[in-house]
């Protein structure tokens, strides 16, 4: 079925009809609801075809989820209605859409990135082995050899095979090594998993941690300060070419949201 769909100051107008949208979440709520119909298909089977939380999927369903990140929003509808992704992607972030033109990323090297990161992380010793040869000196093929016997020559030829490694010219094994966008949360998991071996768990900060607290404004401005010095902290870290390596990390800050509605007085309550 091909959609027409152009923008409004009401929403997004598909084959003529205007779906009253004025968020990301209430669009994706119908495009979702519209596609399950369709496709008599289930919540759960789209999470597993996006790779976006199943829990996400459900909230922005049910209507329960008020706010949708750019990448989730962007792994649905590029999955349920392809064709007209671009253009709702840019009514709802336009920021964002217009930070990834300018970089030059296209959707093919994203979805290939984590393609790659998703298979390299499926186990402990394909990660292992991955990160043996992406770290330090440069290794040959008998080096992974002599590291990890037979079973590391089968998963080296499948890492070459999947691209996330590959024989350079001079002999030595080069090791997919790129930012990784659009990551999903079961991938960031993922790798936190595995690299739990290499944290002290006494070490501060090293805790992955979801916080709800009760702060005046005051305290809200401090918080959201806070943030923004970590998400720049991180930005001189990546940039910084002492650190440059193939280590997979992936970071997600929490942020949050206040209300300025003054609290009902007594006296409204009745």
């Amino acid at each position: 079925m091909v959609l027409a769909i152009e923008t409004s100051h009401k929403g997004l107008s598909i084959n003529g009809e205007i779906i009253m949208t004025d968020t990301a979440s209430e669009y994706l709520r119908a495009r979702i609801k519209a596609f399950v119909m369709e496709k008599d298909t289930s919540l759960r089977k789209l999470s597993m075809e996006t790779g976006v939380d199943y829990t996400t999927i459900h909230r922005i369903h049910s209507g329960k989820k008020r706010g949708v990140v750019f990448f989730d929003a962007r792994r649905i509808l590029s999955h349920i209605d392809p064709e007209n992704s671009q253009v709702a992607l840019a009514r709802y972030f336009p920021r964002e859409m217009s930070e990834l033109s300018a970089a030059g990323v296209s959707s093919e090297r994203i979805n290939k990135d984590v393609a790659l990161m998703q298979y390299v992380v499926e186990s402990k010793e394909i990660y292992d082995l991955f990160i043996f040869v992406s770290e330090g000196l440069p290794k040959a093929p008998v080096d992974v050899t002599n590291e990890f016997g037979r079973r590391g020559d089968l998963i080296l030829d499948d890492l070459i095979e999947q691209g996330a490694i590959s024989n350079g010219p001079d002999g030595y094994l080069q090791a997919f090594s790129n930012e990784f966008l659009n990551a999903p949360i079961s991938l960031l998991k993922d790798v936190a998993k595995l690299n739990a071996d290499s944290i002290d768990p006494l070490s501060p900060g090293c805790l992955i941690r979801n916080r709800a607290m009760g702060l005046n404004l005051e305290g809200a401005a401090a918080a959201y300060s806070t943030l923004a010095e970590a998400s720049a902290k991180l930005q001189e870290i990546a940039a910084n070419q002492e650190y440059k390596g193939s280590l997979v990390m992936l970071f997600s800050l929490l942020c949050g949201a206040h209300s300025t509605k003054k609290p009902m007085r007594s006296s409204d309550e009745n």
